[in-house]
């Protein structure tokens, strides 16, 4: 939960709901502007992050988003693929 001051000295509040599988992997990341889902392939590497938007998001102008990640065969990050275009390594 984060907490601070808004400009009028008001006190927002923003939680943030975490989803795991077993292994402890991040699977989910949810609040009130957007749920962030991820997948990982075979040996554990992040293949993407994808943002939905909740209504309160959209109203706040948060986009829905997917940022795609590639692997050479040593598991090194090659590629990062993002909606404004891609980054080679």
């Amino acid at each position: 939960e984060e907490i601070g001051y808004g400009e009028k000295g008001e006190q927002p509040r923003r939680s943030t709901h975490l989803e795991r599988d077993p292994i402890g992997r991040l699977l989910a990341k949810l609040n009130d502007d957007a749920r962030q889902d991820y997948a990982y392939d075979d040996g554990d590497r992040l293949l993407s992050i994808e943002r939905k938007p909740t209504d309160t998001g959209r109203k706040l102008g948060v986009a829905a988003e997917k940022l795609e990640f590639a692997y050479d065969l040593l598991g090194r990050l090659i590629t990062e693929t993002t909606p404004q275009g891609a980054l080679a390594y």
